[in-house]
């Protein structure tokens, strides 16, 4: 993931840049960071990309538990009318096809259900991936204000 790999270089530049003395703050070049945030607002509509991709993909997971469905049902049933046909005691084909029909339907259920979770899992992944990348982002944001903080005190502290 593009955001991952930028903020992984956000926060190395952080970590590797020169400290004020006496102070947790750093001094970083402003247009390396700004195009740090350039690309990471870039980087964003690509993973909203891949959200609606996955999207897409659930839309086609579902739609061929629909075909697989109708398949199963289809030949529960034709399996149905051909034991009624073949056999003499037809109550019992009967019950057996209904049977048949019953878990055909369980496990058309089942399927959805599986693929929707599925799906539910990677929409929480990504969710959770933006959350996490705009969470660092604001904090970045707010160590900026800082360090820009404290360089209008020292430069006043100077001046006086």
């Amino acid at each position: 993931m593009k955001i991952l790999e930028l903020l992984d270089n956000l926060q190395f530049q952080i970590e590797n840049a020169p400290h004020l003395p006496f102070t947790d703050k750093v001094i970083m070049e402003k247009d390396d960071i700004l195009d740090l945030i350039d690309e990471l607002r870039e980087a964003i509509p690509e993973e909203i990309a891949e959200g609606m991709r996955i999207k897409e993909d659930e839309e086609k997971i579902r739609e061929k538990a629909r075909r697989e469905a109708g398949s199963l049902i289809k030949e529960a049933r034709e399996h149905k009318a051909q034991l009624i046909e073949e056999s003499s005691v037809s109550v019992s084909a009967r019950e057996e096809a209904d049977q048949i029909i019953k878990d055909a339907q369980r496990e058309v259920t089942r399927m959805r259900a599986k693929a929707t979770d599925y799906i539910t899992s990677l929409f929480d992944e990504a969710q959770n991936d933006l959350r996490e990348t705009i969470a660092l982002m604001e904090k970045n944001k707010k160590e900026l204000a800082e360090t820009k903080k404290s360089f209008t005190k020292s430069e006043e502290a100077d001046t006086e």
